[in-house]
């Protein structure tokens, strides 16, 4: 199963090693990931037009905890819902 990791990018200084260690549960579990944290990063609406085309190619979505503080993810997260992925939240 592909999966995609969404969370709170903008405004946090940890995201990078916030979103590796979400891809390392995701891999542990046997998952292929989409980590949108390692692309370089774009103005907002080009990353989410290419996020978004991203997340189109998975079957499931990953949602760390702070994801309602992020507009991205928010929109991501909407998206996963209306197109039926599965979608898995943070412990």
């Amino acid at each position: 199963m592909k999966i995609y990791i969404a969370g709170k990018i903008n405004g946090d200084e940890n995201y990078l090693e916030k979103f590796k260690n979400s891809e390392n549960h995701c891999i542990v579990n046997g998952w292929e990931t989409i980590n949108p944290a390692s692309f370089p990063r774009l103005g907002w609406k080009e990353s989410m037009r290419r996020d978004l085309k991203l997340l189109n190619d998975c079957q499931a979505i990953y949602m760390i905890n702070d994801w309602k503080d992020s507009k991205g993810a928010t929109l991501e997260h909407w998206y996963a819902k209306r197109y039926e992925l599965i979608i898995i939240y943070e412990n």
